[in-house]
């Protein structure tokens, strides 16, 4: 018979005769079979076939360092290991966004160990315009462009890097606004505003000297249009203005008196449009119109 622990510890004994030597285990079930049935019982010091058990990690393998299997005999309790062999690194992106105020970034980095790959900086955005602040009204919907630009002054990619939403309406004069929302690798938003403006008069139709003032008409513009402003000043940059605020569109003329005799006044106009905007109102301005010239009376 084979000296090992395959027949000795686990195997039914009692087709073994009683002329045979049993190898084993003191106290083991060898010993005791032995014993009972009057066979020789010789100790062994330890397995000449170990019985491996299907084993146990018992340091787990990192991408840094290897691992330990340990196998235990399942008969003398002996252990050898085996080495696992590291893992490969499971690299993933990481992203911190960019705002308008911080850079960003994106780090390639194993997420077991954190062991970096590369980096690359995202940077802030530095700039966010509307193709225009200011538009005339002329009865149709109003949709300004917009443009994004980082510190480095890389135009950012609608739909990619940001979306925008505009505010409804947009026909009338008003102001309106236009919001922007980062998205992708940047975050947070930015709103902008833009006026449709009211169409300005024609220009001054008649300047007309009278003493110590003058009169100024023009052709009334009543579509989307509250009333007008009027200025003069003796400066031709006018300098010193005096404003004249009219409320009515439907105006075409107004008599300005108590001035200076023999002064040269330069006088120009302008419509507006009073709109509620964030529950105030809100007065909206055409461009003035040219200047005209007139020298009052004694």
């Amino acid at each position: 018979m084979n000296k090992n622990c395959d027949i000795y510890e686990n195997d039914t004994y009692v087709t073994i005769p009683t002329t045979a030597t049993i190898y084993g285990y003191n106290n083991s079930t060898a010993q005791k079979y032995a014993e009972k049935y009057g066979n020789k019982f010789v100790p062994l010091d330890e397995c000449t076939t170990h019985k491996w058990d299907s084993g146990k990690v018992t340091k787990a393998a990192t991408c840094k360092a290897t691992g330990v299997k340990t196998y235990t005999c399942t008969v003398c309790k002996a252990t050898k290991t085996e080495t696992i062999a590291k893992k490969a690194h499971s690299y993933k992106s990481y992203v911190t966004k960019a705002t308008t105020s911080k850079n960003g970034s994106i780090v390639n980095k194993c997420s077991m160990c954190g062991a970096k790959k590369s980096s690359s900086t995202i940077y802030k955005i530095k700039s966010v315009s509307l193709s225009t602040t200011a538009t005339y009204y002329n009865g149709k919907v109003k949709t300004p462009g917009v443009a994004v630009k980082d510190s480095k002054g890389k135009t950012l990619k609608k739909g990619t890097d940001y979306t925008v939403s505009y505010a409804s309406g947009r026909k009338n004069v008003g102001r309106y606004a236009v919001k922007v929302t980062f998205k992708g690798n940047y975050s947070g938003s930015k709103t902008l505003y833009f006026n449709i403006i009211p169409k300005n008069v024609s220009g001054i139709k008649k300047l007309t000297a009278r003493s110590k003032g003058f009169t100024v008409s023009w052709n009334p513009q009543k579509t989307q249009v509250t009333g007008y402003q009027i200025q003069y000043s003796t400066a031709s940059n006018f300098k010193n203005a005096k404003t004249i605020t009219m409320g009515k569109s439907s105006y075409s003329a107004k008599k300005v008196t108590g001035r200076m005799a023999k002064k040269r006044y330069y006088v120009r106009i302008r419509t507006y449009k009073t709109v509620k905007f964030n529950g105030k109102n809100y007065n909206i301005y055409s461009p003035w119109s040219a200047k005209k010239s007139v020298v009052t009376k004694k």
